[in-house]
């Protein structure tokens, strides 16, 4: 890891390791198209595959050549996920030149809900962001989790068929529930639980 600590980003290659209890697939319906249609598993980003791989794009926060370890941010990955290989980032050779091709992205739903926060919720988000560390997640700062929850809500996770019409629902964040509420194309975060 000598060297590796003037660069601000690494590539983490890493296993796949619950999804492949459930096996792989050779076709899947990306929830970007709204589950209406298959697309091949290696034309997304989908864990199941024939090889459990997977690539994420990190912050790099500080290598300590002591213990060994690499401590990184950004990072979505399940606490204890084998990480098998790291690599730094070369802005030079690892972004495209030229025209760059979005494949079936470019007819993707990229529609968005406006998010607002009822009373009182990004207070008992914060504190219950302490729940959450030491529980194998990533250590979020108050505004990052805010930012986290809003992001998560505005690409209205529902199931396909849901989508697009009022109603409620609730999802795991972190430690956490996030109640949220559809209506007239908005969501409105309306309850953080334990």
């Amino acid at each position: 890891m000598d060297g590796l600590d003037g660069f601000s980003h690494v590539w983490l290659t890493f296993s796949f390791h619950k999804a492949a209890e459930q096996g792989w697939k050779p076709r899947i319906r990306p929830p970007r198209l709204d589950g209406r249609e298959k697309i091949g598993v290696f034309a997304t980003r989908s864990p199941h595959r024939p090889n459990f791989l997977g690539l994420s794009l990190c912050r790099l926060e500080s290598v300590d050549l002591d213990a060994p370890a690499v401590h990184v941010g950004g990072v979505d990955l399940l606490d204890g996920t084998p990480i098998l290989d790291l690599r730094p980032f070369h802005p030079e050779n690892d972004v495209p030149r030229g025209d760059v091709g979005q494949g079936w992205l470019e007819r993707a739903n990229t529609k968005r809900l406006e998010v607002g926060w009822a009373e009182g919720c990004q207070d008992r988000l914060r504190g219950l962001l302490p729940c959450s560390q030491g529980m194998g997640f990533p250590d979020y700062l108050d505004h990052e989790a805010i930012e986290l929850v809003e992001q998560l809500v505005s690409l209205d996770p529902r199931p396909a068929h849901l989508r697009g019409g009022d109603g409620s629902w609730y999802m795991r964040i972190l430690s956490f529930d996030v109640v949220a509420t559809v209506a007239d194309g908005r969501a409105r975060i309306t309850e953080v639980r334990a």
